[in-house]
Order: structure tokens, then C-alpha cells, then sequence
């Protein structure tokens, strides 16, 4: 606002108010070319949309939520999205227990590797169904990420054979077939 109206002829000041209430309540000054701060915030705004998969209430397929982020201000987008899914979404359960940590990540010839506390472990669901939810809810998040093509897991900075009754032999890869409501 300020730009504008301090350019046209003949304006050498502005005061903006709210309801006759000037908002700077501490003195009466007015805006000038002197006190006006010019900045480029979109130069430090990287505004992204993410998706994070959550399973749905029944462990029937997963359900996407998408999270507009400033990557900018973020220090890691890895711990960024782990920390996501650590949150329940609506009626969906967060498929990382809260205990679970984020111990490390790497990421090698597009091959996420995630380390994880052991409490992902015990926190693994008895149905396979939902073991799988799991892994693929992590899988389908991470794998968005330009850099990631395939996520690997690690607990204690050991490679995961098996999460439950299910393999990990080879990194996973996305699965789009996962993704509902499926019809």
C-alpha cells in the first residue's frame, strides 16, 4: 500500500489507521520514503507443497494430506516430513509412534536411508496389512522428494530385514496403487 501512495504527486507521508486508531499506538508517526523498509520476501519464501500419506482408519489403503512449508526456514526437510507423520491426521492414525526418533538420514544414488530408534520396532502392528501401511506411508512421503526414488530402513543404525512379517530386503519404492479411497 505504502509504495504506491507515497509515489503519486504531492504525498509526502502516510498514516494508515483501523477504525479512526492510528496502529502505531506509541506515537503518531507517519509513513515516508525514510522509514519505509523495501524487501523481496518472496526471495526468502520457497513456499512447497509436501504430501504426506497417512493410513486411513481401517488400514484399508493410505489417504493423502497436503502441507504447504516455506522450505527455507526449514533446517531438514527429512526431519520435516518424519516429524508428520509422527502427528495423527483426522481420523487416520500416525503411522510412526511418537517415541520413535529420527536418528539418521542419507540419501545415496537416489536411496533414502532412514535410521530409526528401536521404539519403531516395538511399536510394529501385529496385522500385516497394516505393517505394510506403515512402511508404505513413509515410503510414499519421502519418495516425493526429487533427490529420493527408494527409502531403505535402519533401527540402531542396522539395516531392517523385516519389519513385522514383512520384508525389507530391497529399499521400497513408491506405490501409487496404495493410495485411496480405493473403489
Amino acid at each position: 500500500i505504502a509504495v504506491p501512495v507515497l509515489a503519486l504527486a504531492g504525498v509526502e507521508g502516510l498514516e494508515i489507521r483501523c477504525r479512526d486508531m492510528p496502529l502505531d499506538t506509541q506515537e503518531r508517526s507517519k509513513m515516508d520514503w525514510n522509514r519505509l523498509h523495501l524487501s523481496d520476501y518472496d526471495s526468502n519464501l520457497k513456499q512447497e507443497s509436501l504430501v504426506v500419506y497417512y493410513p486411513d482408519g481401517e488400514n484399508r489403503y493410505l489417504l493423502e494430506q497436503t502441507y504447504t512449508v516455506n522450505t527455507a526456514s526449514l533446517d531438514n526437510l527429512y526431519a520435516y516430513l518424519f516429524k508428520r507423520l509422527q502427528v495423527p491426521m483426522g481420523q487416520s492414525p500416525s503411522p510412526i509412534s511418537a517415541d520413535t526418533e529420527l536418528l539418521g538420514v542419507s540419501v545415496r544414488d537416489g536411496v533414502c536411508s532412514l535410521d530409526l530408534s528401536n521404539a519403531f520396532l516395538e511399536s510394529c502392528p501385529e496385522d500385516a496389512i497394516a505393517q505394510r501401511n506403515v512402511l508404505l506411508s513413509i515410503t510414499n512421503s519421502f519418495t516425493q522428494l526429487t533427490d529420493v526414488d527408494r527409502v531403505e530402513f535402519y533401527c540402531d543404525g542396522q539395516l531392517l530385514r523385516r519389519y513385522g512379517s514383512i520384508s525389507l530386503e530391497t529399499p521400497w519404492e513408491y506405490a501409487e496403487e496404495a493410495v485411496g479411497p480405493v473403489m
